[in-house]
């Protein structure tokens, strides 16, 4: 757990002035080389959060899957994260490698 804090409070240019961030990052350990990374950032003040999720493995000898999603979860009274609101997104890479 970390502690993400900016000293101009309210002035800061950054969404993430005074927020507590968590993560956790597991690799099964196996021959397809998978592995998952998993963060959350937590406004103190309100009740906005983002959750991010990275997960990728090889499929045989020369592809790989890949995806990567967040969720931005804004509370209607914090104006710095308002801009993220609509951000929410999936993606799913496959990957050919030779």
């Amino acid at each position: 757990m970390e502690y993400l804090y900016d000293s101009r409070g309210e002035l800061a240019t950054t969404p993430f002035e005074d927020d507590f961030l968590t993560g956790l990052r597991f690799t099964f350990n196996d021959a397809q080389s998978t592995d998952a990374l998993l963060g959350a950032i937590k406004d103190k003040h309100d009740d906005s959060f983002l959750i991010t999720l990275e997960a990728n493995r090889r499929l045989g000898e020369s592809w790989k899957m890949s995806l990567q999603a967040s969720k931005f979860v804004v509370d209607g009274l914090d104006q710095s994260l308002k801009s993220f609101a609509e951000d929410d997104f999936v993606q799913l890479e496959l990957g050919y490698y030779f």
